[in-house]
């Protein structure tokens, strides 16, 4: 039974050195978090600004003779644009959704 107490002890000693670090390492991964949750959104805006705003314009050129294929490409431009609008929302979603999540942890 002697020998028992002195192991018991190390034993406590060794988790109250792992639980007495884990409050910087949990502010340390949130720190982190949030960093990349930032640049999530800053990645959700160009993407919306190169698909969606202005960069995904297609201009037709003066050697299109055919009105089908300039409907048809206009056409296929605006459902580009529907899909990238709905997946640049997807994204504002989850990080709306991760977003609220940190909040409720700091609370």
């Amino acid at each position: 039974m002697a020998s028992l107490a002195p192991k018991l002890g190390d034993l406590l000693m060794a988790e109250y050195v792992v639980q007495k670090g884990l409050k910087p390492d949990i502010e340390s991964l949130s720190r982190e978090l949030v960093r990349e949750l930032s640049y999530d959104m800053e990645d959700t805006v160009d993407d919306f600004i190169l698909r969606v705003a202005d960069g995904g314009k297609q201009s037709a050129t003066a050697t299109d003779a055919n009105v089908f294929k300039k409907i048809l490409g206009k056409l296929t431009a605006v459902v580009k644009k529907v899909k990238h609008r709905r997946e640049i929302s997807d994204k504002i979603e989850d990080i709306k959704k991760l977003s609220n999540e940190l909040a409720m942890n700091f609370v």
